[in-house]
């Protein structure tokens, strides 16, 4: 059972993106729940000069909760990013907390 609306995920997407933009990151991203947790992903994108094959933005560990009238969501927003020689790696780019109700969610914690 999701906890979190389409509308709610719309929302979290539009919080998340704007963080990434304060951090010279401008890439969509769809949120999508499953199993009590959020699946975050992004298109692939590149920065200039080139550094890596590919970059996108996941989650490295996330959670949702109902807490009575209002649904906490947490997620580690990190970037996967591949070698052109084959390795790869993640990188931990901020942790946020964002308190859903009803068909609204907010910000409360961004670090």
């Amino acid at each position: 059972m999701e906890l979190t609306t389409q509308i709610q995920r719309q929302e979290i997407e539009k919080i998340i993106e704007l963080e990434l933009i304060k951090r010279g990151i401008s890439v969509s991203i769809t949120v999508k729940e499953v199993t009590q947790r959020l699946k975050l992903t992004s298109s692939s994108f590149q920065t200039t000069p080139v550094l890596f094959k590919e970059i996108k933005i996941i989650d490295f560990g996330s959670y949702v909760t109902e807490k009575g009238k209002v649904i906490e969501v947490g997620v580690s927003v990190s970037a996967y990013y591949e070698h052109f020689d084959g390795g790869s790696n993640v990188v931990k780019l901020f942790s946020i907390t964002i308190n859903c109700f009803d068909d609204e969610a907010r910000l409360i914690k961004c670090i």
